[in-house]
């Protein structure tokens, strides 16, 4: 019995993985759980599998429901305890799956200790992957579904075989339009394939979420930028190939479902018999392939070169896009303005090119505040 932690476990990528550990009971106990105030779904995982610690970030909501709880459960509050449940022995496999930037702390932690995790939180290796050791990296396994089907396309493999790797992308909604003018936030959040949190919703619309997975990918697999390529490919039936010097290529495919990587992630690589439906190749029919307009799509073209230049730049990008994002879904900037922003705020900073974890938590903050005062 493998007893998981799971941080985020209210969001999508969180709700996916409760499905998975429900159906493998047998292997999985669900040991310690985390939120940031979402007690309602919280509840019913409580209820459900009765956890030894349960954190809930937000105090004064976790005060209240500790007030009322009557279970089992230790309710922890505030971020402050998180070291809590990272310093746990009892612990085997973490899976990190809070969204944005307030997940990338517990990583760095979780890695310190030389604890494996099943990262689904990008901003980790996004915003801190230079500081990030090789030793350290052979502790995560990716759950993104690119970069796990990349890490497992790659087993096996020596690395000075790999000639690059492509990325593909479902292109979102717009991916065949020229013109993203007027595009009002229901759209940008019709995701035609995935069903995910608002933030990566709209940032897969902006297609800037591919361009953080260049960065993601150039790290955890130690790859220069410009061996990094991305493929539209709207079925999401391919997650993601790797071509090696003597031309063949290596691809992962199965139905769009996230439990999948998931479930790779909590097995560490064993196959089991999978929760998700069987790939049928003559229902689907044909693939499709488009190359990503980057004049359009100009994330793409920022992420790349903001992996070049480094240092403090990449957090300056990811801080600046989510402030963006919210300005945007709160319907106080246009569609277009997003990149806008982040261009902005990354024109007006001064790069740290070696940074310390303080430097990037600084960067963080003042491109998040700049780009919360853009005006356009």
């Amino acid at each position: 019995m493998k007893n998981i932690a799971l941080l985020g476990a209210t969001g999508s990528i969180g709700k996916s993985t409760i499905e998975v550990i429900e159906q493998y009971k047998e292997q999985f106990n669900l040991y310690a759980v985390t939120c940031n105030k979402n007690t309602v779904v919280l509840d019913s995982i409580l209820s459900r599998f009765a956890p030894r610690f349960a954190l809930i970030s937000d105090k004064e909501r976790c005060h209240y429901y500790k007030s009322t709880y009557s279970g089992k459960t230790e309710i922890l509050c505030g971020n402050d305890a998180m070291s809590r449940i990272i310093a746990s022995e009892d612990i085997d496999l973490f899976v990190n799956a809070i969204s944005g930037f307030a997940g990338t702390l517990p990583t760095l932690e979780i890695l310190k200790r030389k604890k494996r995790i099943a990262l689904a939180n990008k901003e980790s290796v996004v915003v801190f992957g230079n500081l990030i050791t090789k030793e350290q990296y052979k502790y995560i396994i990716p759950v993104d579904s690119e970069h796990n089907a990349i890490y497992q396309c790659l087993s096996g493999e020596r690395p000075d075989n790999i000639k690059r790797i492509i990325l593909t992308a479902s292109g979102g909604p717009f991916f065949k339009r020229q013109n993203l003018n007027g595009i009002k936030v229901d759209e940008a959040l019709n995701h035609p394939t995935w069903s995910m949190g608002k933030k990566i919703t709209v940032d897969s619309a902006t297609m800037i979420n591919k361009g953080y997975e260049i960065i993601e990918a150039h790290h955890l697999f130690d790859l220069p930028v410009d061996k990094i390529d991305v493929l539209i490919h709207p079925q999401s039936i391919i997650h993601s190939l790797v071509a090696f010097k003597d031309n063949s290529v290596k691809a992962l495919l199965s139905i769009p479902d996230m439990k999948l990587p998931i479930e790779y992630a909590l097995f560490e690589g064993e196959r089991c018999n999978s929760v998700i439906s069987e790939l049928k190749l003559e229902e689907i029919g044909h693939l499709d392939f488009y190359k990503p307009n980057e004049t359009v799509f100009k994330g793409l073209l920022i992420a790349r070169e903001s992996a070049k230049t480094g240092g403090t730049l990449p957090a300056v990008l990811n801080a600046a896009d989510e402030a963006a994002v919210e300005r945007f879904l709160k319907g106080d900037i246009e569609f277009l303005d997003i990149i806008k922003i982040v261009e902005k705020t990354i024109n007006a900073h001064a790069v740290v090119k070696d940074p310390s974890i303080y430097d990037i938590i600084e960067a963080n903050n003042w491109a998040y505040n700049f780009a919360e005062g853009v005006i356009l």
